[in-house]
């Protein structure tokens, strides 16, 4: 079990410090990966809005 934590905190830690790179992504929640579960949730700022979650989910697929 050790170890699968290990892994998963290196993976959050690693997802977090990518999307906070970029100025249209805004994180949900705190930044720290010690004080959070691996599930990271985030906005994309388009101009002055965020793209709705729906339309992220159609474009990526």
């Amino acid at each position: 079990i050790d170890n699968i934590e290990s892994k998963e905190l290196e993976y959050t830690t690693r997802a977090l410090e990518r999307l906070s790179k970029h100025s249209k992504i805004k994180i949900l929640g705190p930044i720290d990966p010690e004080n959070r579960i691996s599930i990271v949730s985030f906005m994309i700022k388009q101009g002055d809005k965020y793209l709705h979650p729906k339309f992220l989910v159609k474009t990526i697929s």
